[in-house]
């Protein structure tokens, strides 16, 4: 959720704000007299908002991209599911 700050402590604490947002990925609602007037996101929601951010596959895996052991973790599913999985499984029908 989007942190709402007005105007006055946005100027305030400026560095602050692109600091959070750069490096703690937080959001920040700047409002004029209560209403929302800008807003200060990440830019990977910038460019995924402009419609510039990745997808299919690599929108999926930007996803994990703090999922340390992601990789380890599909090799274990793949591992698993080939074990279990039999010729029975995948049966094969040749029609002439």
């Amino acid at each position: 959720m989007a942190k709402r700050v007005s105007v006055a402590e946005a100027k305030r604490r400026f560095s602050d704000i692109v600091g959070a947002v750069r490096h703690g990925s937080q959001r920040f609602v700047i409002e004029r007299r209560g209403t929302p007037v800008a807003a200060n996101v990440p830019i990977d929601d910038l460019a995924t908002l402009e419609g510039k951010g990745a997808r299919g596959v690599l929108a999926l895996i930007g996803a994990f991209r703090d999922a340390k052991d992601l990789s380890e973790i599909l090799d274990g599913i793949v591992r698993a599911r080939q074990s279990r999985a039999t010729a029975s499984d995948f049966p094969l029908r040749i029609e002439r």
